[in-house]
């Protein structure tokens, strides 16, 4: 089952009809770690999905690295592989209809969004990643 497959990698799984979503936390310094263990469970998502007749969009897989703006600049800015495909960091998300911020300022939102507010750990991070099905 999924959600299984996504604990062993000691992740978070957040899934809705036809949109699943990865989280994780770490150090900012530990982000690159953090990062190929994404890497490494959405490659595996993505064989659960094609098993499942599923099949990962690529073109709106997104991921975002949330912390306090004095801690952004510790985490990696890499891309995060996916397949074949490596997906650059954003500095802010929609999901759901909710915008979600990379440094929780919430200053690049429209001003009539509907906003989310994160708690971010002091010293800690967290990664959001966006996986959506055709």
């Amino acid at each position: 089952m999924l959600i299984e497959l996504v604990k062993r990698h000691q992740l978070i799984l957040h899934a809705y009809a036809d949109d699943t979503q990865i989280y994780g936390f770490c150090r900012p310094t530990d982000s690159a770690v953090l990062s190929e263990k994404i890497s490494v469970c959405v490659d595996e998502v993505t064989a659960w999905m094609a098993a499942n007749r599923l099949q990962l969009n690529h073109p709106k897989t997104e991921v975002l690295w949330c912390s306090s703006s004095r801690r952004q600049h510790q985490i990696t800015a890499d891309p995060v592989c996916i397949g074949n495909t490596n997906v650059l960091p954003v500095r802010s998300v929609r999901d759901l209809g909710v915008y979600i911020d990379a440094d929780v300022t919430m200053m690049s939102l429209p001003s009539s969004s509907r906003v989310l507010p994160l708690c971010v750990e002091s010293g800690a991070c967290g990664v959001y990643f966006h996986v959506t099905p055709y």
